[in-house]
């Protein structure tokens, strides 16, 4: 475990089994408009776990402040989600991604996560 992530149930902060929050490694993560719409979208589901495929259709079809993903077929954006941005979500800890199931599931406490995406409106 990285020094900037813990279990969050070791100290009481936030729901069991989530990492906490670096504020400095998420506004970096959210500075992507592209992640920072995956990341809004799981926290919105209701079971923090969406199928990849499902959130690749829900990017292409929804409005993008990101000129590189702007108006890409379904198929173009699970790419993009697949080889550039759920890395990086993965590398930090946010989420996981199961590529055999298609899968991405929210690691983070979605209340803790939810003043930094307020600041995105």
């Amino acid at each position: 475990m990285r020094p900037d992530q813990h279990d969050a149930a070791s100290d009481g902060h936030g729901t069991h089994g989530h990492a906490r929050l670096d504020p400095h490694l998420l506004f970096d993560l959210l500075a992507a408009p592209s992640r920072a719409r995956v990341l809004r979208l799981l926290a919105d589901a209701p079971t923090g776990t969406v199928d990849v495929d499902a959130l690749a259709v829900t990017l292409a079809d929804g409005p993008s402040t990101d000129p590189t993903d702007a108006r890409l077929a379904p198929d173009d954006v699970a790419v993009s989600l697949v080889h550039v941005h759920l890395p990086r979500l993965v590398d930090a800890g946010v989420v996981a991604h199961d590529p055999e199931r298609g899968t991405v599931r929210l690691l983070v406490d979605t209340e803790a996560l939810a003043p930094f995406l307020a600041l995105l409106e």
